[in-house]
């Protein structure tokens, strides 16, 4: 079954893409995974190589649009995990990191926190922590908001191939046990402390949401989500640097994208340096 291969990374926008690393990597203890500075590229981990997601700060340029940058600062419900958030938080903390405890019915203590350009991401633990270590150790989810749950969980079992599990009083769904999960959400008053952040948030419902999934194979893959009844918005199409992209919608019209790495070399040249070796 042709189909994607993991949730290779999350985007969101950035003013200063150097003060989001130091931020990122000096403070919150990640590491960058991939760097490319020449190209503005940049992916941020826990760990340099890992079966979860990167998060990839996007610097902003007036070529990418007012919409961009009025992306830049809004809550990203991305999620951290962490073996002990009690000394997570306080190593935050001592390093100047400013964060809020929460406690959510059926959630649990989670922490909350800021990047430079007041991006908001969270971070949380086991209740009764058997490793008690600081530090980050994956990126755990990231919401997605939809008018309808279960539409959105029929469409990432049936249509994604993926799997849900209980976090909580949520569900998230991964392609693979220790892979990042998405989660889904439709926003109510008694998640917030200011009711006019329901509307807020519904309007996000039909985003781009900046998930990417990685294929080896873009074309089998749409081939295979067509049949599943999944809508395009674009097409694979192969970029300027060698790879292939295209997107796709949910049922809400939240679009997400797929990904075909760049070859680390043409097929010509394998069979050449094949030869070599004989």
């Amino acid at each position: 079954m042709a189909a994607i291969d993991r949730l290779l990374f999350v985007g969101f926008y950035v003013s200063d893409q150097k003060a989001t690393r130091d931020f990122f990597t000096k403070k919150i203890g990640l590491k960058a995974r991939v760097y490319q500075p020449k190209f503005g590229y940049l992916e941020l981990a826990a760990t340099a190589k890992g079966p979860d997601a990167s998060v990839m700060p996007w610097q902003w340029s007036p070529q990418m649009g007012e919409a961009a940058r009025k992306h830049i600062g809004e809550i990203t419900g991305i999620g951290f995990s962490t073996n002990d958030l009690g000394k997570t938080v306080e190593a935050w903390r001592k390093r100047g990191v400013s964060v809020e405890m929460e406690d959510q019915e059926g959630m649990g203590p989670f922490a909350r926190l800021q990047d430079p350009d007041g991006n908001t991401f969270f971070a949380a633990g086991p209740a009764k922590p058997r490793v008690r270590t600081a530090g980050v150790t994956g990126l755990s989810w990231v919401t997605v908001v939809t008018r309808d749950t279960k539409r959105a969980a029929g469409f990432y079992t049936n249509a994604l191939g993926m799997k849900g599990s209980g976090i909580g009083g949520y569900t998230s769904y991964q392609l693979t046990a220790k892979g990042t999960g998405i989660m889904p959400f439709t926003p109510s008053p008694e998640m917030y402390t200011d009711p006019s952040m329901v509307e807020k948030d519904l309007a996000h419902a039909g985003e781009d949401t900046a998930i990417t999934f990685s294929t080896k194979d873009i074309h089998a893959a749409q081939d295979f989500l067509l049949s599943r009844g999944v809508r395009f918005k674009s097409k694979a199409a192969q970029r300027p640097w060698g790879g292939w992209t295209g997107s796709f919608y949910d049922a809400d019209d939240n679009v997400y994208w797929l990904l075909q790495p760049a070859a680390s070399r043409k097929p010509a040249a394998r069979k050449a340096a094949s030869k070599k070796r004989r």
